[in-house]
């Protein structure tokens, strides 16, 4: 069984993977609506490439200056659209902390 180094442990896969959903590696994405008023914003996470089979995590109403902090246990795919338009993807790896824009 191979092992993996997790924070100077060594780590079967499995638990690995239990350290990692225990939210032990938790990033977040912080979305910025530097532009829109009243922009209606949904914001899933997941692994799914099909946006819409990852779970919404947020839905609501955006205005200039508005920061949505999305915390996303273990890395993922940020995905979030304005006023139903297009998905934006935003890839969240391990404890990353990243930033983008509405």
């Amino acid at each position: 069984m191979t092992k993996r180094k997790v924070l100077g442990l060594k780590l079967g896969a499995l638990d690995a993977a239990l350290f990692c959903a225990s939210g032990a590696w938790a990033g977040t994405c912080t979305i910025i609506d530097n532009s829109w008023n009243g922009a209606q914003v949904e914001v899933r996470v997941g692994r799914s490439t099909d946006p819409t089979q990852n779970p919404v995590v947020r839905t609501g109403t955006m205005n200039v200056g508005d920061r949505w902090t999305i915390p996303v246990p273990g890395g993922g795919d940020v995905y979030y659209r304005r006023d139903n338009g297009p998905w934006t993807r935003k890839a969240v790896f391990g404890d990353d902390n990243v930033e983008t824009t509405l």
